[in-house]
């Protein structure tokens, strides 16, 4: 199936979409920020999931063309159609490009399609703690095994910065610390953070090696520079996510309530997370990614707010901001249920982001409430579009099943990318 002015490749299952679009400045970091657009050929990593395509998002809105590989295992197509659309409807000020591999970053054959880029994102990964235990070869597979392919692909593209997406909670574990600074010791209670914790120690060990060999160098002026950062990120939410993994409690709580179900907290309710918003996340890869255009960083930093929330408050936030919108399903299942904690969970987790403030000059600005009632808002806005999609006669809302793939193409093609606007952040200054 061919898309717009795309191709398929079918040999090597690719799916190319060439697209001229405009770089119109949509979010508050890219707004003011000429010297992102000048950094415009970049490879995004895993840029079809939750994270990976808000960023691309970002990315293609600050003037930058990209090229996304993903495997589309945990990803969906529907962003990137999405994604399509969107830069179908932005105005033709630059020429620019975007590309999507279908693709593995443990297939050598991935990384010899792509071309020259000035940055990399790294986003793709095995992400799920249970499935980790489960599934060890694969979370190794994933999560490291992938590394040669990446550095080679760095010395031979010339690749001038890359930001590594790592987990902050399943790296430090049980932290001696809360909020865990980045120097804190990182105890992974199962291989999920290990592998991670092990990619980013590579990382930064390939890199001094490099330099004391000449190869690369930390001098931002020089023709072979290269430097990396990591973000450690708290617990994501926000419009687009799935209700799927560990890590979507909010999707995943929206499906049950929407569907009459019973809600199933794991522990008594008391385990916490650092929620932090993806619009906030998304700045802080635009902020670290123009900081490392300036000068070598070469270090991990947390990305969160700082502030732990439990279980049980976020089902009660997500609780009353439904009811005052007028969604009342929950007679039936009034309060959640509890089961045993899984094995390789963190009880309580919650980031110190001091580091990134005082280097990079990035903070987390959304509050939970505010950002559980703006993803809340856009949920509650695609299921009433289906509604009116679908024509079910006499249908009510709360009788809606909720259906992740459907409300993520609808909320994208609905929701975020209406008129090129930014629908759960502030409209940007002119």
């Amino acid at each position: 199936m061919a898309l717009g002015a795309g191709k398929i490749l079918t040999p090597a299952k690719q799916i190319w979409l060439r697209i001229h679009l405009a770089g119109l400045a949509a979010w508050r970091m890219v707004k003011s920020s000429a010297s992102l657009a000048q950094m415009n050929r970049v490879l995004v990593t895993g840029g079809a999931g939750f994270i990976g395509s808000h960023l691309v998002e970002a990315l293609l809105r600050s003037g930058s063309s990209v090229w996304v590989l993903d495997n589309l295992s945990s990803g969906s197509f529907k962003n990137i159609e999405a994604l399509q659309n969107l830069a179908q409807e932005l105005a033709l000020l630059k020429n620019l490009e975007f590309h999507f591999i279908e693709g593995s970053i443990q297939d050598p054959r991935s990384w010899e399609e792509i071309p020259n880029v000035e940055s990399v994102f790294h986003l793709a990964a095995q992400t799920s703690v249970t499935q980790s235990v489960r599934d060890t070869d694969l979370d190794f597979a994933s999560n490291i095994s992938f590394i040669p392919h990446l550095t080679k692909y760095i010395l031979r593209a010339g690749v001038r910065r890359l930001i590594n997406c790592n987990t902050a909670g399943a790296f430090y574990g049980v932290a001696e610390t809360l909020p865990t600074p980045e120097d804190d010791p990182f105890h992974p209670l199962a291989p999920y953070g290990a592998t991670k914790a092990m990619a980013e120690i590579y990382l930064g060990a390939w890199t001094r090696a490099l330099r004391s060999d000449l190869k690369i160098s930390g001098d931002s002026q020089a023709k072979n520079y290269f430097s990396w950062a990591s973000l450690r990120l708290a617990n994501v939410y926000g419009p687009g996510q799935l209700a799927h993994g560990e890590a979507g409690i909010v999707p995943i709580f929206f499906d049950k309530i929407i569907n009459h179900q019973p809600i199933t907290i794991f522990g008594d309710g008391g385990k916490t997370r650092d929620y932090v918003f993806v619009a906030d996340v998304i700045e802080a890869f635009l902020a670290t990614w123009k900081g490392l255009n300036h000068q070598a960083l070469d270090l991990p930093f947390n990305v969160g707010t700082g502030v732990e929330t439990r279980d049980l408050d976020v089902y009660r936030e997500m609780k009353s901001a439904l009811e005052s919108m007028g969604l009342n399903n929950f007679k039936l299942n009034p309060e959640p249920e509890f089961s045993k904690v899984r094995p390789g969970e963190v009880l309580r987790s919650c980031v110190d982001s001091h580091r990134i403030g005082s280097m990079i000059g990035w903070k987390a600005r959304m509050k939970f409430s505010d950002g559980i009632r703006r993803t809340l808002d856009l949920m509650v806005e695609a299921l009433q579009l289906n509604e009116a999609q679908l024509k079910v006669d006499g249908a009510q809302l709360n009788d809606l099943r909720f259906n992740g793939e459907r409300f993520n193409d609808e909320r994208f093609k609905n929701a975020r990318f209406n008129n090129g606007q930014h629908p759960y952040t502030e409209s940007p200054n002119p």
